[in-house]
């Protein structure tokens, strides 16, 4: 057969070939006994290692020979082995798959949306081309990465990567890690590991444009540094993602009594009017915190009116 495109790596395979015995027919012909609501429906000669069921029979996946090897806590072809998709959770082998399939077709046009079958034309440019390969021979594969897991998701991976720079499908560039920690395995270039020893992780480091191996000046209440840089050229538009703004923005606290209300005002000078911000507050006999932009000003000032 033909393999997949694998972009010069070594992609690597599971046991299977060399741990299972009599290879296909292990798992595809496995004897069903004639009392088993399977029988002529799942193993033998029907070369199916799994079947559906129907509207009175439950359907079932013959995990006698994934039991010899995985343990007999195996109940079904969806097992959890590792966190192959990078989200953080544990699940099933073929859910595992799923997922990448489904964050590569979102890289495949039309790009961003999802879909579950991609359809290659003449306008699909070469890395596409090359990714939608991989996702098809995944795909056709059936097996939802049960017969060769490594290979699978390797092939997803190095599709991923190709497409979006991002190897280990950790949501930061593997350039970005490599330049500041020399591997993106370093548990240092975790999306939210902090090196700088600041509490600040790498994700908003490098949404910022920072150095995420020097840690920003602390000071009450936060953290700030001086060598952020502009990442978002032009301004941030309607309907783009993928982009940050942080803007400077007012806490105004005070304490508070019940039975009054509370009209925060402000005044871009001291000579002009006050103008009310937001509507009245309720009291609540606690301190209260209100938050308002203050990117529109070079100045402002800031007064709580009480009623009554």
């Amino acid at each position: 057969g033909v393999n997949g495109f694998t972009y010069g790596q070594n992609i690597p395979s599971s046991a299977h070939r060399t741990a299972v015995t009599n290879l296909c027919v292990t798992c595809h012909m496995q004897t069903v006994a004639t009392t088993d609501s399977g029988f002529l429906h799942v193993g033998g000669h029907t070369f199916k290692p799994s079947w559906a069921g129907n509207a009175t029979t439950p359907g079932e996946d013959l995990v006698g020979a994934c039991q010899q090897c995985h343990g007999g806590s195996v109940t079904n072809f969806n097992f959890a082995l590792q966190d192959y998709d990078g989200d953080g959770v544990v699940e099933g082998v073929q859910t595992e798959v799923g997922h990448l399939m489904a964050k590569l077709a979102l890289l495949l046009p039309p790009v961003g949306q999802a879909k579950t079958t991609v359809s290659p034309d003449a306008t699909w440019t070469a890395p596409q081309l090359e990714a939608a390969y991989n996702y098809i021979f995944v795909q056709n594969d059936g097996s939802m990465g049960i017969h060769n897991t490594a290979y699978a998701v390797g092939l997803l991976k190095a599709s991923i990567a190709n497409l979006t720079g991002d190897a280990n499908n950790d949501g930061l560039p593997d350039a970005w890690q490599i330049q500041y920690f020399g591997s993106i395995n370093d548990p240092n270039a975790a999306p939210n590991a902090t090196p700088a020893g600041d509490g600040v992780p790498n994700w908003l480091k490098y949404a910022l444009g920072l150095d995420p191996t020097k840690a920003g000046l602390s000071v009450p209440g936060g953290v700030v540094w001086a060598n952020g840089k502009n990442l978002v050229n032009p301004p941030i538009n309607p309907g783009e993602t993928n982009t940050l703004e942080i803007y400077t923005a007012a806490e105004v606290v005070f304490n508070s009594v019940t039975n009054a209300t509370y009209q925060i005002q402000t005044i871009g000078s001291l000579g002009g009017g006050w103008q009310n911000v937001g509507g009245p507050i309720t009291g609540t006999g606690s301190p209260i915190s209100y938050v308002t932009p203050t990117r529109s000003s070079a100045q402002m000032f800031f007064r709580v009116v009480q009623n009554p």
